[in-house]
């Protein structure tokens, strides 16, 4: 099979933070702004996945949280207006399983990061004669992966980051 190029579907897809900072119960915060590639091999081991999401495109369902989220005393959005994922490497631990392993850039900063992943391989075909398909990622990072970990916010543990995507091939 040859390497084939899916899109994200960014209507069923979202990228989630889960920030526990202060005592408070974890802050869900989504990105709402995405754009996504998957090139499928056959063997998922050997695909690679690209992801960029836009900073200010934070959606805490407060607007007075998503405004602090984006300013400089977090993830400063104005000077860093992309994050961007790609994988580097993707291990198979079990049949839909796997260790998704890649580079964060956050502003100048390229951090390693590793996913745990769930691939099902399972292609849907819809009525438009496209195919559909879906990966969930999910990791913990430290706060100061983001150089947010010395301002006055006390974080109580590592940030969640979980990503359910949905791509699209079109026939």
């Amino acid at each position: 099979m040859q390497r084939i190029k899916w899109v994200i579907d960014p209507s069923h897809s979202y990228i989630e933070f889960s920030i526990f900072m202060n005592g408070e119960a974890p802050r869900k915060v989504y990105f709402r702004k995405m754009m996504a590639s998957l090139l499928l091999e056959e063997e998922f081991d050997k695909s690679q996945i690209q992801l960029q999401w836009i900073a200010d495109s934070i959606d805490s369902g407060d607007k007075g949280m998503d405004k602090f989220l984006s300013s400089a005393d977090f993830f400063a959005s104005e000077k860093v207006p992309l994050l961007k994922f790609t994988s580097e490497k993707i291990s198979k631990i079990s049949h839909s399983q796997y260790g998704v392993r890649g580079c964060l850039t956050y502003g100048s900063h390229d951090e390693p990061i590793s996913f745990n992943a769930k691939f099902e391989n399972n292609i849907v075909d819809q009525e438009d004669g496209s195919k559909r398909t879906g990966l969930y990622m999910s990791t913990q990072v430290d706060p100061k992966m983001f150089d947010i970990g010395s301002r006055e916010i006390k974080f109580d543990k590592s940030i969640g980051i979980e990503l359910e995507l949905e791509f699209l091939r079109k026939s």
